[in-house]
């Protein structure tokens, strides 16, 4: 018996679905007569892992006299053990490690959870199916959204945030979240940071107001104390802004349709 086995390899640029699960793609057999004592088995089955890479394995047996169910039982190793192996890699690469270890840094913040909201949030796994993530639909995968209220979650939020420079909305309010507001000057995609009914401390860092394109800011319900910046009136798109139940003091300089404090 004589078999030739082909292995191609190519990108699959197809954007990351929620689940990591690989599945196969096509699968097709077909017999081609030759003589009545050879026949010909052309197996071909393509895998597609979640956006990362397509391996194409094609085998063609040659058997003279030998029932169908012997080729078979030859080539479907071949195809799981190419199927166990392509497992394996796709669910530990991670194409963008920026925002990984940036998640990653956030998480270690963590010292509290006990809905398991980060359960997944492991190297088994791509970022972009951790609970709470979302990513743009093509590669490089960025985190765009970071949303994680209401699940009690304990602990500091990291300034490693602040190198999601694709975020457009961090969600963390109605958590236990405890110490100062995180550093995001370098967030200017920003639009929505609803930090809200935690237990956030010190001052409204001045450098919140580089994120140009916030229109929706709310910190109302925390510890939060001193002055409340007066270059916050500098954010032209700023639309709604909540402050309320804090210890904090208006500029005078702040202008007036922006103050929603108590």
């Amino acid at each position: 018996m004589k078999l030739f086995c082909q292995i191609f390899s190519k990108t699959a640029p197809t954007p990351p679905e929620k689940s990591l699960h690989l599945r196969s793609q096509s699968r097709s057999c077909f017999w081609k007569s030759r003589s009545p004592a050879k026949q010909a088995l052309s197996k071909t089955k393509q895998i597609r892992t979640a956006g990362r890479a397509e391996v194409i394995i094609k085998c063609l047996m040659w058997h003279p006299k030998q029932p169908a169910k012997l080729a078979m039982f030859i080539v479907l190793p071949l195809l799981l053990l190419c199927y166990g192996v392509d497992t394996v890699h796709c669910s530990t690469v991670h194409e963008n490690s920026k925002d990984f270890h940036s998640l990653l840094d956030f998480k270690k913040g963590v010292n509290d959870d006990p809905n398991g909201a980060l359960s997944n949030w492991s190297n088994n796994t791509h970022f972009c199916h951790w609970n709470g993530v979302y990513c743009t639909l093509t590669p490089p995968y960025r985190v765009t959204q970071l949303v994680l209220q209401n699940h009690n979650l304990a602990g500091k939020i990291s300034s490693s945030l602040g190198n999601l420079t694709f975020l457009n909305a961090l969600v963390l309010h109605s958590n236990r979240f405890h110490g100062p507001i995180p550093l995001l000057n370098k967030l200017q995609n920003l639009t929505y940071l609803l930090l809200g009914s935690n237990l956030l401390e010190g001052e409204i860092p001045d450098a919140l107001t580089n994120c140009s394109n916030l229109a929706y800011l709310y910190l109302s319900d925390n510890n939060l104390v001193g002055v409340i910046p007066h270059t916050i009136g500098f954010l032209t798109k700023l639309e709604v802004i909540g402050l309320y139940n804090n210890h904090l003091r208006i500029h005078p300089t702040i202008p007036r349709k922006h103050h929603h404090s108590k």
